[in-house]
């Protein structure tokens, strides 16, 4: 893959760098940061983030798009006008407000109100949606190089907690063990996740990354000269450049076999889109410029479709019956009545687990209903319009990014590819749970999300030195370094991005 020269980072970019690390890593280890005090550690870090982001003044905001800084400015701005205080008449006014500020009123409350119905609630998920907007800010001011050691980040974690569900299916042990061993044998897995279905969801973001990074090195040669002896391709084999492929392959089969264990029926039809997503994809483009021909296309193709195909059975035999499979239709209905009644301004950000027992059906009133396991209509129950435009925003730049990536399939357009799919499966498993609101599955979005919106273009390769090619340029080729004409021009495409 193309770089930039090879000029020392910024302390700025080392301090980003190493806390991206650190949240990649803590972010899993307490229950996937569900907790409070373990929430309260990444808005902690989050904050330092901010911290790092204003060190070199406004330099950091030439890593970000115009309107990509309008949209995270919206993502912030919006749920704080919530807290803006208004006269408590002016609740009369609001829609579906009205009963509540009757209540206030019958228990002696005067005084100034917020516009969310929880001031307190909404003020705590500002904190938390500060945690995805620095880390997405921080993984765009890394260039590709870093972000690609990062994603090897990503994928160690993911294979440390695949194992540890692996062991979990098979092994019971004490009940109060960190590990979650204490389930029957044979459960699920669900690693350091308090649920199986957000740690499918985690894992569904590792798998794109894996798949992406075992097709671009497949095959991947950085000797580009033609002439290359069968003694050369096997010392390139005997290398970790050479191998590293099959190390990748054997995560992703790890991660994809962990899937299947957590017996989460969402994750595993999710795996299944993402398997085939990516076949269609990367079939044609094995190694950057399909190494291995039609041959390699075919066979690609035949894995591919084969592995989505087989996992249908198992679907059926691993998957466990989830206990709010029905009642998540009860759910469902009760938020269309929330959103109703509320509609256009919402309850009011963070305030689902406080207004929602009032929509709630009478068959699962000994049930406590956290969350709507469906992020888009507990985001239009709480925020009502503002949410729905937010989103829609959102989508169309997410659709806008597949058309604005570069044409070099270089290892990272593998990866910007591999995020963008790891991000479309979340976002069709959000219709029935809610992994966007788990630390862990945050962070790990945000991250994927920053890669998939980078704007870093690599250079075509000289594949074959001409007759007029000078030595100079051929050992730079060789080396995988642009020459000074190259390296100027992406710069310039750099800056013309930006701005």
């Amino acid at each position: 893959m193309n770089t930039y020269l090879r000029e020392s980072p910024s302390p700025r970019a080392r301090a980003s760098f190493w806390l991206l690390v650190l949240l990649l890593l803590i972010s899993p280890l307490y229950l996937s940061s569900k907790p409070p005090l373990a929430i309260m550690v990444l808005e902690l870090l989050s904050l330092l983030g901010l911290l790092i982001l204003g060190w070199g003044g406004n330099d950091h905001r030439h890593s970000l798009r115009r309107v990509e800084r309008w949209v995270l400015w919206a993502l912030i701005l919006v749920p704080a006008l919530y807290l803006i205080p208004v006269p408590a008449d002016v609740r009369l006014l609001l829609p579906g407000q009205g009963d509540y500020y009757l209540a206030l009123q019958a228990v002696g409350a005067e005084g100034w109100v917020s516009v969310s119905l929880d001031a307190s609630s909404t003020l705590k998920a500002l904190a938390v949606l500060l945690i995805p907007v620095v880390v997405f800010a921080l993984t765009r001011a890394l260039r590709a190089r870093d972000l690609s050691r990062l994603v090897g980040v990503l994928l160690l974690i993911a294979a440390f907690q695949a194992g540890i569900g692996l062991i979990q299916f098979g092994v019971a042990a004490d009940p109060q063990n960190f590990w979650h061993f204490g389930e029957p044998p044979g459960h699920n897995a669900r690693g350091t996740w308090s649920s199986r279905n957000n740690f499918a969801g985690f894992l569904n973001l590792a798998l794109m990354m894996a798949i992406a990074f075992f097709m671009a090195t497949l095959g991947r040669h950085r000797q580009q000269m033609t002439n290359e002896s069968f003694r050369d391709r096997l010392v390139y084999w005997s290398t970790w450049q050479g191998h590293r492929a099959f190390v990748y392959g054997f995560i992703a089969l790890l991660v994809l076999t962990a899937i299947v264990f957590t017996r989460s029926r969402m994750g595993i039809m999710t795996s299944m889109l993402g398997v085939m997503l990516a076949t269609v994809f990367f079939a044609r483009r094995i190694g950057g410029d399909n190494a291995y021909g039609l041959t390699g296309t075919i066979l690609a193709g035949v894995l591919g479709v084969g592995t989505t195909i087989g996992l249908g059975p198992v679907l059926a035999r691993f998957s466990q019956a989830d206990p709010l499979a029905d009642g998540r239709s009860y759910i469902f209905d009760g938020a269309f009545q929330g959103i109703g009644h509320f509609f256009p301004l919402g309850s009011g950000p963070g305030t689902f687990v406080e207004v929602f027992p009032r929509f709630q059906a009478w068959e699962m009133a000994t049930v406590t209903i956290n969350r709507a396991h469906n992020s888009y209509l507990e985001w239009l129950f709480t925020m009502g319009m503002p949410a729905a435009v937010l989103m829609a925003v959102l989508l169309f730049l997410f659709v806008r990014q597949w058309f604005r990536l570069g044409d070099t399939w270089s290892e990272f357009r593998f990866l910007q590819t591999g995020a963008g799919l790891g991000c479309l499966l979340t976002l069709v498993h959000e219709l029935v749970d809610y992994n966007l609101f788990v630390g862990a599955n945050v962070v790990a979005f945000a991250f994927l999300a920053g890669i998939f919106f980078h704007p870093h273009r690599d250079q075509p390769k000289v594949k074959t030195r001409s007759k007029s090619e000078s030595p100079v340029d051929a050992v730079r080729a060789r080396v995988d370094l642009p020459s000074v004409d190259s390296a100027d021009n992406l710069f310039s495409e750099e800056t013309q991005e930006n701005s």
